[in-house]
């Protein structure tokens, strides 16, 4: 962050940035804490769809067009059940229950800290 302010990079076109593509992934992981946070709050037969879509317009939506908010919100329908999902992609469901909340603890951290960064160097305004 420091290189690329003080070496004014941020306004050179050609050049891959390295605090925008971190900025993108933070907010990635933001929409990703938020969104298993609320699914750690279902019961095995909800649907994910409502907490999915709840994360993603308290997130990433405000980064979005109006083209992308709307696919994002209508590919989010086809979410399975919190069941379904954690039995999709965890291969001990109990154990990843059980360990989902030391977990967001951890990613919490990580995101605090990385937010500093961006509010002590005022780059926020990255697209």
């Amino acid at each position: 962050m420091t290189y690329e302010k003080e070496g004014d990079l941020f306004k050179d076109t050609s050049y891959v940035s390295g605090s925008r593509t971190l900025l993108r992934l933070h907010r990635g992981l933001e929409f990703i804490y938020e969104f298993l946070q609320k699914l750690a709050e279902l019961e095995d037969h909800d649907k994910t769809s409502t907490c999915c879509k709840a994360s993603y317009n308290n997130t990433l939506a405000k980064y979005h067009p109006w083209v992308v908010r709307k696919a994002a919100n209508v590919a989010m329908y086809a979410l399975p059940t919190q069941g379904d999902l954690l039995r999709k992609v965890c291969l001990d469901v109990p154990k990843a229950v059980q360990e989902l909340p030391e977990m967001l603890k951890y990613t919490k951290i990580v995101y605090d800290r990385v937010e500093n960064l961006y509010t002590m160097h005022d780059l926020h305004w990255l697209p």
